[in-house]
C-alpha cells in the first residue's frame, strides 16, 4: 500500500503548487498582455457551460464512435481526441450564448409574469 499513499501524497503536492500558482497570478494583472486577458475572459464566459455539458455530450460522442475502453497513445487517436477536444469546447460556447448570455433578460421577464418585479 506504500504506492498508494505515494500517488496520495504527488496528487496533494501538485495540488498545492497549482493553488501556489494560481494564488500567485491573483494580484498580477498589470503585467498580463491585452490580447490574453480578452481570451481568459472569453473563456471564463462559458465556463460554466462547459462544466455543465461536457460529460453528456462526451459520454453521447464516446458512445456513438464506440470508442474501446482504452485507446492506444497513437498519433491517429490524438487527432481524434484534439477533434472531440474542439467540438466539446464549441458546443459549450454555443449554449453559453444561447442561454448564460441572456441569464438577466430571462430572470426579468419571469419576475414580471410572477409579478415580481
Amino acid at each position: 500500500m506504500l504506492w498508494v499513499t505515494t500517488i496520495q501524497n504527488s496528487d496533494l503536492f501538485i495540488g498545492f503548487l497549482i493553488s501556489l500558482f494560481l494564488w500567485s497570478l491573483k494580484d498580477n494583472n498589470q503585467n498580463i498582455n491585452p490580447i490574453f486577458k480578452d481570451i481568459c475572459h472569453k473563456c471564463a464566459s462559458f465556463s460554466y457551460s462547459l462544466y455543465v455539458c461536457h460529460l453528456p455530450l462526451l459520454l453521447f460522442l464516446c458512445s456513438f464512435l464506440s470508442f474501446p475502453k482504452r485507446l492506444q497513445p497513437t498519433f491517429l487517436n490524438l487527432v481524434l481526441l484534439t477533434l472531440l477536444l474542439f467540438v466539446v469546447l464549441l458546443y459549450a460556447y454555443g449554449f453559453a450564448q444561447l442561454t448564460e448570455r441572456h441569464t438577466s433578460l430571462i430572470r426579468n421577464r419571469l419576475f414580471t409574469l410572477m409579478g415580481l418585479a
